[in-house]
């Protein structure tokens, strides 16, 4: 029997919405240690995905002396300015090797 991917997802996953500030999302992300966040409308439907990787000042990577010169966390931008919006979906009752 195939395993599924209800075996290995998170039931209860924190969300952030596409006004949230970035400053916020990122440090609600590292409070909760994750990094990646779906992001729901005000009626809790999908809309993008918000990673740790959009967070991220792509032309500072390989120069940044610690972290916080690395993220851009521009208290003008919000979570709907950075996301991912074309985002694929799996279901519970899906096989892990369709998920992937």
């Amino acid at each position: 029997m195939p395993l599924k991917v209800s075996n290995f997802m998170t039931a209860k996953v924190l969300v952030a919405q596409p006004d949230d500030g970035i400053r916020q999302t990122f440090f609600r992300m590292r409070e909760n240690e994750v990094r990646h966040m779906p992001v729901v409308d005000q009626n809790r439907q999908l809309v993008g995905i918000i990673s740790d990787r959009d967070l991220r000042r792509p032309e500072w990577v390989d120069e940044a002396p610690d972290l916080s010169h690395i993220y851009n966390l521009d208290d003008n931008l919000s979570v709907g300015d950075l996301m991912t919006s074309n985002v694929m979906v799996a279901h519970t009752y899906d096989s892990i090797a369709k998920a992937t």
